[in-house]
């Protein structure tokens, strides 16, 4: 009988044995199962974030990039919104008032996400949300006051419709710029509290100033930030630093400035009258103009700024403004090349580096100019705005997206192989010299680096 019980207790192993390699195998082929089909950001609590394949685009390819040679190995943080399957976001026939969401990325990872309305005191637009150090801070404006949130936790409210024009990070205070959407007014704050104001407009946003880096939300890192920014009331045009009136200048009354800037030590600003644009350098006493109506964008780094314009109109060319060199052309298209009919054109710069963002001449197609690249944006991908397009830690990014269609929200096979995101498009990044498309309907508008 003992030897009977033992050969039982035997044989029941054996079984026991047998279906948990039955269990294991049965895992196994499950979790590959789920493996090919990557994780993809399609909202709270749906897989662990987003993996998936990045490279040469593919028009089937979804997933995240991580930063290679990131800013002090920081991690690459994304935001944007994402809208209801179907909802065409684009064309926006709720104005506004349809449910979607404002999300926050970590490597991919959703860390963050938010829900926009009136109720919530956020808004879906672009201009209204931003990151700064790893965190996602907005701003809201009511009828009577103004709310400024990080992380979806209120840091302050102002008395007053206010239009939010730089937040800087600066030994742990918090320095914000705003301008009044009723009057002529502008507000610097710190922690909240009115800093400094004044009336005018304001022609640069509050930002940092290393000499290399314009534009800048946190003075991590450096030995005697600045801040800086612009503002210009009647013809007086005024640079601040520190919360301090550093320079002023009387611009000639037949000139209309638009922008305006502070690299280094160069004090510069762009303008428009009735015959020609130019940029002038106040500091050094440097003028450059070109004919009226011309498109042109500015962007300056490194002590110089650039000046893109279509001097002709069937040509693009991009020229250098810069105190011990004066002015100089660095890069010109040649009018029988393709792409070099253009309209719309972006530039941006880092240090020694430039780019131009443009839009072929009666063509769909987009492309970047660098300094020694021409990079074609694939068929079909469009930039979201041209205004998210720049440099980052170095590298060029670019917010794209992909056309939307009637198929259902984006269902993957086995192969990794996707349909259609249902809606006004897909987002697709540009980073690293990599695309990468995220599978949900929406964009993506914003980036930086932090912990």
């Amino acid at each position: 009988m003992g030897r009977m019980n033992v050969f039982c207790r035997w044989v029941r192993s054996a079984r026991l044995v047998v279906a948990r390699i039955s269990l294991l195998a049965s895992a196994a082929l499950t979790l590959s199962a789920c493996t090919e089909e990557p994780l993809t950001y399609q909202g709270p609590n749906r897989g662990n974030g987003h993996r998936g394949e990045s490279g040469v685009f593919d028009p089937n390819m979804y997933g995240t990039l991580k930063p290679r040679g990131d800013a002090d190995g920081d991690h690459l943080y994304l935001c944007g919104v994402r809208y209801p399957d179907g909802y065409d976001w684009q064309k926006d026939p709720q104005k506004g008032n349809v449910e979607c969401t404002l999300f926050l990325l970590r490597d991919g990872e959703s860390v963050l996400e938010l829900p926009v309305g009136v109720a919530h005191n956020r808004a879906s637009d672009s201009d209204m949300h931003r990151i700064v150090a790893g965190k996602l801070y907005t701003e809201y404006s009511t009828d009577t006051e103004t709310i400024l949130a990080c992380n979806g936790e209120e840091c302050y409210r102002a008395t007053g419709r206010e239009r939010l024009r730089g937040l800087v990070l600066k030994n742990n205070d918090l320095y914000t710029l705003c301008e009044s959407r009723g009057s002529n007014h502008w507000i610097l704050r710190r922690d909240g509290a009115v800093y400094q104001e004044g009336e005018g407009t304001i022609l640069h946003d509050l930002a940092v100033n290393d000499g290399t880096l314009d534009g800048r939300s946190t003075t991590s890192g450096m030995e005697t930030p600045q801040l800086f920014f612009v503002t210009m009331n009647g013809q007086k045009l005024t640079l601040w630093l520190d919360a301090k009136e550093y320079t002023s200048y009387t611009v000639p009354n037949d000139r209309r400035p638009y922008l305006a800037g502070w690299m280094g030590d160069m004090f510069w600003y762009v303008y428009e009258n009735g015959s020609q644009t130019g940029v002038q350098d106040v500091t050094h006493n440097l003028l450059w103009t070109v004919r009226a109506g011309v498109k042109t964008e500015l962007s300056g780094f490194g002590g110089g700024t650039y000046m893109l314009c279509n001097p002709n109109g069937n040509a693009l060319q991009l020229c250098y403004l810069h105190a011990q060199t004066q002015i100089q052309t660095v890069y010109t298209s040649a009018p029988d090349m393709p792409y070099a009919l253009c309209s719309n054109p972006l530039a941006a710069s880092y240090r020694d580096a430039w780019a131009c963002l443009v839009r072929d001449n009666g063509k769909s197609t987009w492309s970047i100019y660098t300094n020694n690249r021409h990079i074609p944006l694939p068929e079909g991908l469009t930039p979201y705005s041209p205004d998210h397009f720049g440099y980052l830690a170095g590298h060029l990014i670019l917010s794209l997206q992909q056309p939307g269609g009637s198929s259902g929200a984006g269902s993957a096979s086995a192969s990794g192989s996707s349909n259609t995101v249902s809606g006004a498009g897909s987002p697709v990044l540009y980073y690293n010299d990599q695309f990468t498309r995220y599978r949900f309907n929406g964009y993506i508008d914003g980036w930086g680096y932090g912990k």
